[in-house]
């Protein structure tokens, strides 16, 4: 059986796979649950509930808003990007301000695009980290002996006499490389060269990045594995290894997906990585905004708005319902610009006759009633698709809801230097 090859947000095998592929999709539907397999790139807590594919009524099979490769039963789905791999590549660039390392030619076209892919950003955030050394760690290390090495431990020393041991027992404190941060590194580094080959990511990866991981390896083995959550929680960073955060929150979750291609679960489940392409598609258009409006407070809706943002409470005040988290809310001089990025296509289809979801409008509606009682509007933002002529719903807004409050719906441009323009010269489906 051959493997399947789709791209996200779009039918798979058009118009329709054969029943065989079919009723694979089907099983793969049932078993694949997407937070097994995504590895996020955002700070915040993000949910990853949609389908990777699934059914129409017509029944035509889609993938949904993931890229990578799912294994499962002997075959390979493969999900690429819509937009192509280097679109996705400047939106996380743009959205993480990172820049991957230059590679001659483009990123092979098999199973291994989405581990170099990872690779490119992993060695860009260890580079990043690394730019005032390696992350050697304070550590106390206890003696006893004839000796006193570094402060003497009165208790510890007590009960050595008591039971019979002479000698001064002490605390020297030191840095070392042998600490959790390096462990983890190391391990994500571990399972990169599994999945892309030695070789190759001696290729992908800069320079800098390879010679902090080979002094790294000095002090922790290859084959030591990721350290346990606990132990990566206890770390107390200084202001010097402060940046090894992040590139140990990638790392970690590299090292805990290592060999998902090649390798079979023992009950027969589906193994994979993916990318949560509307997750990077958020943290892009939070970037452009931010870009486009620097005089202007951007804020994050999953970061840094408050936790107690809801639409109900009860009259006792004791219970809430409606957890509310618009992507972005801009502070402007006359009120709140509410936005949410909306990984979908605008194209009229099926029970969308206007390319719009029922649920997004209902989702901007409590978003305003919410944060822009006294003055705002919002905008919903999607990817524009190609070179084709705006939708409907672009064209003729902005469009007004029975209180008055204004939503403007943006094709923006999937490039960051046009979108960004974009976003300076609107705020609200205004031209």
């Amino acid at each position: 059986m051959s493997d399947v090859d789709a791209k996200d947000c779009s039918p798979i095998l058009w118009p329709s796979p054969d029943p065989e592929t079919a009723a694979w999709l089907a099983r793969l539907a049932q078993v694949v649950v997407p937070e097994a397999h995504v590895i996020g790139f955002g700070d915040g807590a993000r949910e990853h509930d949609d389908p990777v594919v699934y059914c129409e009524c017509d029944g035509s099979w889609w993938c949904g808003r993931y890229v990578g490769a799912i294994r499962f039963e002997g075959r390979m789905l493969r999900i690429r990007p819509r937009f192509g791999m280097a679109v996705l590549e400047q939106w996380i660039e743009h959205a993480l301000n990172l820049t991957f390392t230059e590679v001659s030619g483009e990123l092979d076209d098999h199973d291994a695009f989405l581990p170099q892919l990872l690779a490119r950003l992993w060695s860009r955030a260890l580079v990043t980290a690394g730019r005032h050394g390696l992350p050697a760690l304070r550590q106390d290390t206890m003696h006893h002996g004839p000796m006193l090495r570094g402060r003497l431990d009165v208790q510890r020393t007590v009960r050595e006499r008591v039971a019979g041991r002479p000698g001064l027992s002490s605390v020297q404190r030191s840095r070392s490389l042998e600490n959790a941060v390096v462990q983890a590194i190391v391990a994500g580094y571990a399972a990169l060269r599994r999945w892309v080959g030695n070789a190759q990511l001696g290729k992908v990866i800069a320079e800098r990045a390879q010679d902090l991981v080979d002094h790294m390896l000095s002090a922790m083995p290859l084959t030591a594995g990721p350290p346990l959550q606990g132990e990566i929680d206890r770390v107390r960073y200084t202001p010097i290894t402060a940046g090894y955060h992040t590139a140990v929150r990638l790392s970690m979750r590299i090292a805990r997906h290592r060999g998902l291609f090649h390798e079979t679960t023992p009950d027969g489940g589906a193994t994979g990585v993916l990318l949560d392409v509307a997750e990077i598609w958020e943290l892009f258009v939070i970037a452009c905004l931010r870009a486009a409006h620097p005089e202007f407070d951007v804020l994050h809706g999953t970061h840094d708005v408050e936790a107690n943002d809801w639409l109900l409470t009860s009259e006792s005040g004791n219970k809430t319902l409606g957890w509310l988290k618009p992507d972005a809310l801009l502070r402007l001089p006359d009120g709140v610009l509410i936005v949410d990025a909306k990984y979908k296509s605008l194209r009229p289809r099926g029970a969308r006759p206007h390319g719009v979801e029922r649920e997004d409008l209902y989702q901007v509606g409590a978003y305003l009633s919410r944060f822009a009682n006294d003055g705002g509007e919002a905008l919903l933002v999607y990817p524009a698709d190609g070179d084709a002529s705006p939708p409907e719903v672009v064209a003729e807004g902005p469009w007004r809801f029975g209180s008055g409050q204004r939503l403007g719906f943006v094709a923006l441009p999937t490039d960051a230097e046009t979108a960004v323009d974009l976003l300076r010269r609107r705020a609200c489906g205004g031209g």
